[in-house]
């Protein structure tokens, strides 16, 4: 209370007032933004709106955003570019200290290597000048000599040639007539008319830009208006650039750069930078002024923003922190603790107590934050305490000690953060109310509801009526490091942050918006609600003014360096219905509203810079049809408003790929692993970034192709789809075919099985049979009659039953043949013997084979192969084994052989019908199991030694009968 006692005795002393210098304000591009070099001879454009910079170190084309640089390397004829002309052509051409010509057009740089015509431009010295006449002839002037045309043709004619070694510039009359002006000399000469004119001239500017403003007016004319004005410092090589409403800027080697307003005979200087010497300059179509220099790079003068101030030279080389804009006034604070009023163009310093002079900017002497209570008390606050001044500035009410951070107002209490705790005071006396919350805070902010909003570094908080702290249930604040919360109308919750940029919080909603969603900075030093409901928010990288709509983002507007702000660091920003104010460490820009341009002149278009496929340059005819490995396309592209290049953005889409619009600041788009279709690129320019694009221009539209590998191509398609046609058609012919083969072999095989059960069932056979039996009946014999009988009626059952099947198991075979020999046996009274066996490695009872083929062998071995009237001892043996998936049968015997067998059958008519249905069957078999096989082996020497027989027939395994 004691401190607040000493205070209360205190007057504020209003020292030493100053002048505000309105000046001119410009950006500055140097070697550190991508120019080559800080030493510039000259700066113009071209007809798409780009500008172009000669340097000693290459040329710079600029697009308001980046620099290309061009060089020796890239076509050049000299690294050493002193000027520039473009013609209707739009060619640049450029004039190089080497004397030889090159000129960019479409993307590529000519010379004398690449272009025929430029090898027949050989002046006697460098070209100093060209002009361009209404039909489209170039005219090139050399510094000392001849004069050379070139055609539309590209047809090269010599013009003048004299010993005069006087250097000569070129002028173009509105009428589109070429005049040679001879340095010095007082007269001018027809290069394009019929007939060459001398005309009087009289106070001729001694620079070479003169002839700029010669064609400002008809030939005739001439040296009737050629700069009548009194103080023209013509003897140091001033430049001239006339503008609208008698608007001049002046400036030169030896001459700072100034704005001037022509009254009579004299130029009124409005505006001077005594730090710009110029080289050259060119005025674009958004009223920009572009000035080289030498060393100090290139000047752009925002001369778009009409009325605007800048102020900070005269504040004592200290940094400004903080202001307060009240009744056309403002108050600014320092790091250094220091105070100053800015009052009807004057600057005052404000003497208080306590100021502690740090020029370091140490944290403990910085004026944080400068506010109007609610009682018309302004308050400051610093590192180490709260300030209450009278409204006027001239004495101190009350002081408190107390590290702050942020203030707001309850009615008539004042809500404060700080370092270590929240607390309230009452406004008038600064009395200490209670601490509401006891933890580090940041920024604060009192709702209209009663809602105490705490800000920290460690996410949000917030207090009721009945001051309870609740935790924002919002895990995303967490890590933020707060700086500052507002409110809006709509009761929607806006909060800076220190690196996470802005969030919103609505009906318990937050939403989050960055860089991404188009605003400067992630960094919010400060945030302003204008009257208009609208949001302006301070960043290291400018302003961002967010408008909303509820809870949504109408559209989102920035304002950097190129709008007039001294600084692209804006600590501050205030907003009135006349004025904008940003406030940087360097100084305090003021812009009036209703003067301010917040767009371009002329509607942004989009340039077509590069194409590149797979990584190589390409145009737009290499589009056309893409290879489907040619998949990755980029494309380059500029949009020109140099007041407006950081608020530029884009709405593209891909057509083919995704109609989706998608928005980017990038100038730039790539598109990899591209599948083969039709595609259209589209892209579209715009000022700010919103629901909807704010303008309604044209932009780009590139179509492109990349066809399908050729097997995915349409022709490959529609051969695919007839050669399948016609492989379905020739496959179904063939299995038509096949089946039609196959139902022949089956009915075949039929009737070969017919023929083979009608072997086996023939009468003679069955006769023998029951004669047989008859005979044990007659004698008496019952037991062994019935076992024959029994024996005979199986066989009988088994040829009947393997004749309907296709394949039986082996081992119901063999027990045909058991039967079958045994019967035979009792037939021919038992004088044959006979022995059937399988391999260990057959298995019978799952093994199928094909039914009635072995039985006809055995026969044909009973029946041909003994002679039973001269010998006892005959043998038949059968032997089955496994090969593979076939089975493989020998019937061996020991009788007469093949030879003698066939002749006895010749004798008696016998024809091997058995034989022949066995072949047959094992041939139909061979088309499906080609091993089958059937063979006969006479095991007798000729007709004297008897051996025998084998036969061998090899049959596949079936899987399975037709049972």
């Amino acid at each position: 209370m004691w401190r607040q006692k000493i205070f209360l005795g205190f007057l504020l002393l209003l020292g030493l007032t100053r002048g505000i210098a309105q000046s001119i304000s410009y950006t500055n591009y140097t070697a550190e933004d991508g120019l080559p070099s800080n030493t510039i001879y000259s700066v113009t454009a071209d007809n798409q709106g780009f500008i172009w910079i000669s340097t000693d170190y290459g040329v710079s084309r600029f697009d308001g955003f980046e620099f290309t640089t061009f060089t020796k390397s890239d076509g050049l004829a000299d690294n050493e570019i002193f000027n520039f002309f473009v013609d209707s052509k739009d060619r640049v051409w450029f004039y190089s200290f080497n004397g030889k010509m090159s000129y960019y057009h479409n993307g590529r740089i000519y010379n004398e290597s690449n272009v025929d015509f430029l090898n027949q431009l050989k002046l006697s010295s460098r070209v100093s000048d060209i002009r361009e006449d209404k039909n489209g002839n170039l005219i090139f002037a050399g510094d000392e000599g001849n004069s050379m045309r070139l055609s539309s043709e590209n047809k090269i004619v010599e013009l003048l040639k004299d010993d005069n070694s006087q250097k000569k510039f070129l002028i173009k009359t509105k009428e589109g007539e070429v005049f040679n002006l001879i340095k010095y000399e007082n007269f001018i000469q027809s290069l394009t008319g019929s007939e060459k004119r001398i005309l009087d001239l009289h106070s001729i500017p001694q620079n070479q830009y003169a002839s700029l403003l010669l064609a400002e007016y008809p030939s005739e004319d001439i040296y009737k208006h050629f700069f009548d004005l009194e103080n023209i410092d013509d003897d140091k090589g001033a430049v001239y650039i006339q503008k609208q409403d008698s608007i001049y800027w002046t400036f030169g080697n030896e001459t700072p750069l100034r704005k001037c307003k022509k009254v009579g005979r004299e130029l009124q200087i409005l505006k001077e930078n005594k730090e710009i010497f110029g080289t050259s300059a060119y005025l674009d179509n958004e009223n920009n002024l572009w000035v080289s220099t030498f060393g100090r790079g290139l000047f752009k003068i925002n001369n778009h923003i009409e009325s605007q101030f800048i102020i900070g030279e005269n504040l004592k080389n200290d940094l400004l922190s903080s202001m307060l804009v009240y009744d056309n006034k403002v108050v600014l604070g320092t790091e250094s603790g220091e105070l100053s009023l800015v009052e009807k163009g004057k600057i005052k310093d404000v003497q208080w107590p306590y100021v502690e002079k740090r020029i370091d900017g140490s944290s403990r002497t910085k004026i944080r934050q400068i506010n109007m209570s609610p009682l018309g008390d302004i308050l400051i606050l610093k590192n180490q305490g709260l300030y209450s001044f009278s409204n006027d500035l001239l004495k101190v009410n009350t002081a408190i000690n107390g590290t702050f951070k942020d203030i707001d107002f309850i009615g008539n209490e004042l809500v404060a953060a700080k370092a270590n705790n929240v607390v309230r005071y009452y406004t008038k006396n600064l009395d200490h109310i209670k601490p509401i919350y006891n933890e580090r805070s940041t920024a604060i902010l009192a709702a209209s509801n009663g809602v105490i909003w705490i800000g920290t570094n460690k996410g949000l908080f917030k207090s009721f009526k009945d001051e309870k702290i609740d935790t924002i249930d919002f895990p995303i604040l967490d890590e933020s490091n707060i700086n500052g919360i507002i409110q809006l109308a709509s009761d929607l919750i806006v909060i800076g942050t220190n690196g996470d940029g802005i969030f919103t919080i609505y009906d318990d909603k937050i939403e989050r918006i960055t860089t991404h969603d188009g605003i400067l900075g992630n960094i919010i030093k400060h945030l302003f609600l204008d009257e208009d409901n609208q949001v302006w928010a301070s960043t290291n990288h400018g302003v961002s003014k967010i408008k909303f709509t509820q809870n949504r983002i109408e559209s989102i507007q920035n304002f950097t360096k190129d709008d007039g702000i001294s600084s692209n660091n804006v600590i501050q920003t205030h907003v009135t219905s006349a004025s904008i104010y940003a406030l940087c460490a360097n100084g305090l820009t003021v812009i009036a509203r209703d003067k301010y341009n917040a767009k371009p002149q002329n509607d942004p278009k989009i340039l077509l810079n590069k194409v590149s496929v797979n990584g190589v340059e390409s145009d737009l005819k290499g589009l056309k049809n893409l290879s489907h490995k040619e998949n990755e396309v980029s494309f380059d592209y500029s949009s020109i408003s140099f007041n407006h290049a950081q608020n530029m953005s884009f709405k593209y889409r891909l057509m083919g790929s995704n109609k989706d619009w998608q928005i980017s600041k990038k100038r730039s788009l790539q598109f990899l692993g591209l599948a083969a279709g039709n595609y259209q690129l589209e892209v579209v320019p715009f000022l700010s970034l919103a629901t909807q694009s704010d303008s309604k221009v044209a932009g780009l539209t590139i179509p492109f192709n990349i066809k399908p590998p050729w097997y995915k191509s349409m022709l490959f398609r529609i051969l695919s789809i007839v050669f399948l046609f016609f492989a379905v058609l020739l496959y179904m012919q063939s299995r038509i075919a096949k089946e039609k083969e196959k139902s022949k072999l089956d009915l075949k095989l039929v009737e070969l099985q017919q023929r083979a059960l009608l072997t086996q069932m023939n009468p003679h056979f069955i006769n023998n049979c029951l004669s047989s039996i008859q005979q044990f009946i007659l004698s008496g014999d019952k037991r062994e009659a019935n076992n024959q009988l029994s024996k005979f009626a199986n066989l009988i059952r088994l040829i009947v039953s393997n004749s309907r099947n296709n394949s039986v198991s082996l081992k119901q075979e063999i027990e045909h043949l058991q039967l079958y020999l045994e019967l035979e046996q009792l037939r021919f009274s038992n004088k044959f013997d006979f022995e059937v066996n399988i391999g260990p490695d057959l298995n019978s009872v799952s093994t199928n084979v094909p039914s009635m083929l072995f039985q006809p062998l055995v026969e044909n071995a009973v029946l041909h192969a003994f002679d039973f009237s001269k010998r006892n001892n005959n043998m038949i043996k059968v032997h089955f084994s496994k090969e593979g998936n076939y089975v493989r049968c020998v019937v061996e015997d020991n009788g007469i052989g093949i030879q003698a067998s066939k002749l006895r059958a010749k004798k008696s008519h016998s024809l091997g019908i058995a034989t022949k249905n066995i072949e047959e069957r094992i041939t139909i078999m061979k088309k499906s199991k080609p091993k089958s096989a059937f063979t006969y082996e006479d095991l007798s020497e000729g007709m004297t030694k008897s051996e025998g027989t084998r036969a061998i027939i090899v049959v596949p395994i079936l899987i399975e009968s037709n049972d």
